[in-house]
């Protein structure tokens, strides 16, 4: 678990202090959050999230498939050495996309360009 140096209760005036907040008023709990439960942080109540953080979270909170050590690794190596284009290829590209372009192509189809 992340430790916080601002409370739960004390994260909507940290922020007021310094910007205009809007939005729900929910300070979601990154660790009990479960699929598409938001757990608010500040009361601990459970709430079902139709929103998805405008579908950038389809999978929910927490995935049981994605909350494993090996990937944890691979999501981090990812974030803190983002390569943006193709002009420099990551080795992980080439595991990460092989499933995709299998489940993609019609029976019969490659993937490459051959």
């Amino acid at each position: 678990m992340v430790k916080c140096s601002v409370s739960a209760a004390e994260v909507f005036r940290e922020i007021e202090s310094v910007m205009l907040r809007d939005g729900f008023d929910i300070v979601i709990d990154m660790e009990k959050s479960q699929g598409s439960r938001i757990v608010n942080a500040i009361n601990g109540e459970s709430w079902l999230d139709f929103y998805t953080f405008f579908a950038s979270a389809p999978f929910g909170m927490n995935h049981p498939k994605l909350a494993n050590d090996e990937f944890k690794e691979r999501i981090f190596r990812a974030a803190i050495n983002k390569v943006a284009n193709s002009v420099y290829t990551p080795r992980r590209w080439g595991s990460s996309l092989r499933p995709l372009g299998r489940s993609r192509c019609p029976g019969g189809s490659t993937t490459s360009s051959s």
